[in-house]
């Protein structure tokens, strides 16, 4: 009987051991799979989360977005200035992520925060320009500035659509044939040598040679306009303030 119970008792230890390492080995490969999208910005392929597109999930989406878009005007920064695009962005950004029906649609949705710069020179994010001006015209063809030197906005991206919002569009401008996503879930445009014809109709960008001048020179989106982008943030939930860039330079989120 003692003999018995000995083998049963080293049965039950070599078994628990193999729980233990199972367990672990578990983790292990859960910790890293999270590492690799958290440092690499991608999705593995077969994990995303989250309400699939299709049977009204794009309707869903857009009616939020609608909401939202108009809702983040009423913010501080859009109440005393018309002039308010990182005001807006900061906004849409706190609603987005409280927004429970988009954290139920998960990383179907993604998310790039944008920022042009006016940089004629040597297109240094920070560059010193002297008189710049963004103006932008709207459908009946009048033209107005939108901003000095910069110009902030977001982009968002679900179910094979890419919409602007900003303070100029909350409603939403459909930019989609400018962009797509690849195969890690990353936002990019479809061809990066050619201005983004969709996203970057109606803007035009403008500087002098010194602060005194009155010849202003008109310049052309490749040749003077510093592009910042953040990562493609993988659903509402990764919206997140370390997202922001230094070449965003003052720009402030809260999420």
């Amino acid at each position: 009987t003692a003999l018995f119970s000995d083998k049963r008792e080293i049965r039950y230890q070599v078994m628990m051991r193999h729980m233990v390492i199972l367990a672990f080995s578990a983790s292990v490969a859960v910790k890293a799979l999270r590492s690799l999208e958290e440092d690499n910005n991608v999705e593995l392929f077969g994990q995303e989360s989250g309400v699939k597109c299709g049977s009204g999930t794009e309707e869903l989406v857009e009616r939020s977005l609608k909401q939202i878009g108009g809702s983040a005007k009423n913010n501080n920064g859009c109440n005393k200035a018309a002039k308010c695009c990182d005001a807006y962005l900061r906004e849409f950004a706190n609603l987005l992520k409280a927004d429970a029906d988009l954290k139920l649609v998960g990383k179907q949705i993604k998310i790039q925060w944008w920022r042009w710069a006016v940089r004629p020179k040597a297109k240094k994010f920070d560059e010193l320009v002297q008189q710049p001006k963004i103006t932008f015209t709207n459908s009946v063809g009048t033209e107005g500035e939108i901003g000095l030197d910069t110009h902030f906005f977001t982009l968002v991206s679900y179910c094979g659509k890419t919409v602007r919002f900003d303070n100029m569009a909350t409603k939403g401008v459909d930019v989609s044939p400018d962009f797509q996503v690849n195969g890690k879930g990353i936002l990019m445009q479809r061809d990066e040598t050619i201005p983004p014809p969709v996203l970057s109709e109606g803007f035009k960008f403008y500087y002098a040679d010194d602060a005194h001048t009155k010849v202003i020179h008109q310049c052309d989106y490749m040749a003077c306009v510093h592009v910042c982008k953040s990562i493609t943030m993988q659903g509402v939930m990764d919206l997140k303030s370390k997202h922001v860039k230094t070449c965003h330079q003052f720009l402030t989120v809260e999420v």
